[in-house]
């Protein structure tokens, strides 16, 4: 069995690094680039959802607002690449195994304290289980049993060991966090790679103040660019805008009733009607919050903007397969409340803020910051009439034949993409075919 133990080590690191990646990859996809067709072989219900657990604000760790967040799998995976490296040590090198044993004991102490502040967050914070998360702790449980026991030595001779050969200690060191690094800055690279946008956006939001939601302002992203990015990003906005524009007048506008209940910002009989379906649990839907700010402000009078509830949940959504976001229909439904108490926007906006953490308790407590009346607010999130306007708009949504979020419609077409060069371009087609000529300037010429 013990010849046995640095072979079974290096599967098991295999397996570790497997599931490190593949919990990066689950965040990188639930955060930069959600899909309404998420995979994930443990989303089973609300109690045990991969997806609930990696897009919460415990998955990641906030490196400064000018650096990509750095998910709490990435770590793991240069830790079980030094596991890996010490096992075939062990297996090859006979002088060493004790050794190299013994140093994988101790490295497993802190893992398992990682391990367990993880869980207690899944617990006590998030609620939920992600059933790989739970699969990296086990490994991280069965490798330390291994080295333990393949060393035979007890806590005495593998604290021996690691007191003789130091040197090792510092090379496992050093490979954590060169691989680490490298995994960090691949991660970084490709969140990078779809924050840039063509300068004129950034600029304009700077021109007005605006940030990107997450404290930093999205011009800065642009002094990041060098002259020859600058340019190529241009060339490639003014490509995409100009096939759009050629396919817009074959798109068929669809009648789109606009409710009461709606949320809605603009003059009344605005030249252009732009109609929004989201969920406040869908991290496109955040972004598009804060570029449609800025598209607000600049085109004043001329738009109308209209916000739709499409919640990816089955308690307000039944047609789903999967009960995406769970608590989504809560909080559309405490959007509701609110603008019975005239504040559907700032509620709007707070609740966007409290992404990856939504529920009844956050509900009453942006309810309590908005000044909002308690007993009122806390009554309507229970009350049938609410629940029947967010149904009625996913009813819509599923009308137009929307099947994710968020779904922009201009004067009833819909976009084929929420980008925000693509929903400006048809604002501008919808003004200049009404004769608006006083629309904003386009300083890199992105638009015919």
């Amino acid at each position: 069995m013990q010849k046995a133990v640095p072979f079974l080590l290096v599967a098991l690191s295999l397996v570790g690094i497997w599931l490190g990646m593949d919990l990066t990859d689950k965040h990188f996809q639930l955060i930069h680039q959600p899909d309404l067709a998420f995979d994930s072989l443990c989303e089973v219900n609300e109690t045990v959802s991969c997806a609930k657990v990696n897009a919460s604000k415990w998955s990641a760790i906030s490196l400064g607002s000018s650096r990509a967040e750095l998910p709490v799998s990435v770590p793991a995976v240069g830790f079980y690449a030094v596991i890996a490296l010490l096992a075939l040590m062990a297996a090859f090198e006979p002088k060493r195994r004790s050794k190299a044993l013994a140093w994988i004991a101790v490295g497993m102490i802190p893992a398992l304290a990682f391990s367990l502040y993880l869980l207690a967050i899944q617990a006590f914070a998030v609620k939920a289980w992600c059933l790989f998360c739970l699969a990296l702790d086990a490994t991280t449980l069965a490798a330390t049993v291994l080295a333990y026991v393949g060393h035979g030595g007890g806590v005495g001779g593998i604290l021996a060991d690691v007191k003789e050969d130091k040197g090792l200690g510092g090379i496992a060191l050093a490979v954590l966090l060169a691989v680490t690094w490298v995994s960090y800055n691949s991660y970084g690279s490709k969140v990078s790679k779809l924050s840039k946008k063509p300068a004129s956006f950034a600029a304009a939001a700077d021109e007005h103040g605006e940030d990107d939601g997450h404290g930093h302002d999205k011009a800065s992203e642009e002094d990041d660019m060098s002259p020859e990015e600058r340019a190529l990003a241009i060339e490639q906005a003014r490509k995409a805008v100009a096939e759009f524009v050629a396919d817009w007048p074959s798109v068929t506008a669809k009648p789109i009733v606009i409710n009461p209940y709606d949320g809605i910002k603009g003059k009344e009989g605005a030249d252009v009607v732009f109609v929004e379906f989201a969920d406040f649990d869908c991290p496109h839907c955040k972004m598009a919050g804060w570029f449609l700010k800025d598209i607000a402000h600049r085109y004043g009078d001329h738009v109308s903007f209209v916000f739709k509830h499409y919640p990816l949940g089955t308690a307000c959504n039944p047609g789903l397969s999967k009960d995406i976001h769970p608590h989504a229909c809560e909080a559309a439904v405490g959007t509701q409340c609110a603008r019975r108490q005239g504040r559907f926007w700032e509620f709007h906006d707070h609740t966007f803020d409290n992404q990856g953490n939504l529920g009844t308790k956050t509900m009453l407590k942006v309810a309590d910051q908005l000044g909002l009346e308690r007993a009122e607010f806390e009554e309507c999130l229970n009350r049938d009439t609410l629940w029947d306007e967010v149904r009625s708009q996913v009813a819509q949504g599923k009308e137009l034949g929307i099947t994710g979020t968020p779904s922009m419609f201009v004067n009833g077409k819909e976009l084929s993409s929420p980008h925000p060069l693509i929903v400006e371009a048809a604002l501008r087609q919808e003004l200049k075919a009404r004769g608006v000529t006083d629309l904003p300037e386009d300083a890199d010429d992105i638009f015919p």
